[in-house]
């Protein structure tokens, strides 16, 4: 009886070993196959195809699930390290590709226009109320004529024999006062306008500029963290060729 079941589980044995192996191929064909639909979603994406953005995330939950399932067959420890550096990979990856996107969006001449536009709307609301405030200061000069009070009887015979004098005193008087107006600022709404669209071009045209900048320079990183992460899945995938063939040649 010890014998049959001895028999039995060196039979069994290789079977389990063949199914963790397919199992470990499936996986990572899948996970190949998943990788390179991403690439697919991501340029539908980036030619402005929003539907795509949910197969896009389901594709690298797909991919993070296979991993993990892969994870746990294998046994050996270098691959588990291979592994978990793939998982970083693919992690940054789709770090990268999505501020790829945002960064695309923003560099969009539409996008850019609407974004100045609402800025100089916000900025420039108050142009027909704006005022002037004027202050100046005006001076006042008075004059003023004061009769001499009437002498009596002897002073004016007095004075009859003396230069003669006048009767009135002019007294003169000079004031300042502060004066403060508010003035509304005259405008042409035509020039207005176009002083508006002008600066808005403007602004458009360096923001665009530091932005295709910035694309272009996250595309390069992009392209390059892509390379790596094929490398070292295709490394992998003959890794686990290798495995089975050598499992094979053993049995």
């Amino acid at each position: 009886m010890f014998f049959l079941f001895d028999k039995f589980s060196r039979l069994s044995l290789p079977d389990e070993e063949e199914e963790a192996m397919r199992s470990k191929r499936s996986l990572i064909s899948e996970t190949l196959a998943l990788l390179y639909e991403s690439e697919g979603d991501l340029q539908a994406l980036s030619s402005g195809h929003v539907r795509n953005s949910r197969h896009y995330r389901q594709t690298f939950d797909k991919m993070y699930r296979n991993l993990d399932s892969l994870k746990q067959l294998v046994t050996d420890t270098l691959q588990k390290q291979r592994m978990d550096s793939i998982i970083v990979l693919l992690t940054e990856k789709e770090s990268n590709s999505l501020a790829w996107l945002r960064l695309r969006r923003n560099a969009d001449v539409g996008n850019l226009y609407e974004q100045n536009i609402q800025r100089e709307i916000t900025r420039r609301d108050s142009v027909v109320k704006s005022v002037q405030i004027r202050k100046k200061i005006v001076v006042k000069q008075d004059t003023l004529t004061v009769r001499n009070p009437r002498k009596s009887f002897f002073k004016r015979l007095a004075d009859a024999f003396s230069t003669r004098k006048e009767d009135e005193n002019t007294v003169y008087s000079q004031s300042q006062q502060l004066i403060t107006d508010t003035v509304v600022q005259p405008y042409n709404a035509a020039d207005t306008i176009a002083n508006i669209f002008s600066d808005i071009q403007y602004a458009v045209f360096d923001q665009q500029k530091e932005l295709q900048n910035r694309v272009t320079r996250r595309s390069e990183a992009l392209r390059y963290n892509n390379q790596i992460l094929l490398v070292k899945i295709n490394n992998l995938v003959r890794a686990f060729e290798q495995e089975e063939l050598d499992r094979s040649l053993a049995r």
